[in-house]
């Protein structure tokens, strides 16, 4: 990997590739989750904890999977 592959995403070394996998894959699921807080009545720090959480939770899944995946 060159070195202008990678960046820092939420705290992260990750290759530009994971991160446009990650944002691809969980962009909707993060949109969904502001949405429930914002029809639920909640405030904007409620909704920004929802989708750091969520953000958060998906990069290290995205991870873990990576370092426990097979490589082909």
């Amino acid at each position: 990997m060159k070195q202008e592959d990678i960046v820092i995403f939420n705290g992260q070394v990750c290759s530009k590739g994971m991160v446009i996998t990650v944002i691809d894959k969980i962009l909707p699921t993060v949109l969904d989750v502001v949405a429930d807080v914002v029809i639920r009545g909640g405030t904007l720090k409620e909704a920004e904890d929802a989708a750091i959480n969520v953000v958060t939770a998906a990069t290290k899944a995205i991870s873990v999977k990576s370092l426990v995946s097979p490589k082909s």
